[in-house]
């Protein structure tokens, strides 16, 4: 069993992506910046917003967080992001999901500008992905592509299922998939025929992020090849059936983290043209 681990293909690229910080800074007296929105105090958005913090600061690009308390209105968060969009200071935004209800999220992504959408969240954004003619692929969605185009795992002719039905990793990623030409089987947790789909699938990618390890080895088949993204995986039970998987540590986050900085760098070059 061979680990897909990110940490090469990071190591690639980061060294790029800090000289283009540099030279961005030498030209514009300053860093580009990553502005943040969290609402609410969930545990794991935290340790996330964490993460993208700590590479930004690897690559010199700057960050700056929006704490909202849970109980904030849907009309009164999108008026207080109005002036974080646009604001000149920050060349991206992202908001960090979930949101607490009843804020509906398709009205808050909707007050981010297809420039600064570096997830591609936005209604616009989305519409433009669909069309094949998005600023930025969704960076979970990018991650994956290149995890397996890294260890030469081709789709192509293969059983495709993907776990999880959310804006932020199974759509994009079952788009993206679409997009190199393959047909993914789109499935969720609450899916009769869920285990199914899994134990006849060559290739599984997993989003769903409510039931940690909830997909164990008795599910899949051998020779399986596996990308947890949202740690819906046994890791011990999986490793004596798949061929290939993402570790829980250095596997898929590291990169779509990576991914994220590098569209702000992007989102950053594209507001001084």
């Amino acid at each position: 069993m061979i680990w897909l681990e990110s940490k090469p293909i990071i190591e690639k690229i980061k060294p790029y992506l800090a000289g283009q910080v540099h030279a961005f800074k030498e030209a514009q007296r300053r860093a580009p910046r990553l502005a943040i929105v969290l609402v609410g105090d969930n545990e794991r958005s935290k340790k996330f917003i964490a993460l993208k913090q700590a590479f930004a600061r690897e690559v010199g690009v700057e960050t700056k967080l929006f704490h909202y308390e849970a109980g904030i209105g849907g009309n009164d968060l999108r008026a207080r992001l109005t002036p974080i969009v646009h604001s000149p200071a920050n060349d991206a935004v992202i908001i960090r999901l979930p949101l607490p209800p009843p804020i509906d999220p398709r009205t808050i992504f909707g007050a981010v500008t297809r420039k600064k959408d570096v997830d591609g969240l936005a209604p616009d954004s989305v519409g433009d992905f669909i069309e094949g003619k998005a600023l930025y692929i969704p960076p979970v969605a990018e991650a994956v592509e290149m995890l397996l185009a890294h260890y030469d795992i081709t789709l192509k002719g293969k059983r495709v299922v993907v776990a999880g039905q959310g804006r932020l990793v199974g759509r994009p990623v079952a788009l993206r998939i679409l997009q190199l030409g393959v047909s993914p089987c789109l499935t969720d947790r609450d899916d009769p025929f869920l285990e199914e789909k899994l134990k006849n699938a060559d290739v599984v990618i997993t989003g769903v992020g409510e039931d940690p390890r909830f997909i164990t080895g008795d599910m899949l088949k051998d020779g399986v090849v596996v990308i947890d993204v949202a740690g819906d995986v046994d890791l011990d039970s999986v490793a004596q059936r798949a061929a290939f998987l993402t570790p829980q540590i250095g596997g898929i986050g590291p990169l779509t983290v990576m991914l994220l900085i590098r569209n702000t760098i992007r989102a950053a070059m594209f507001q001084r043209r």
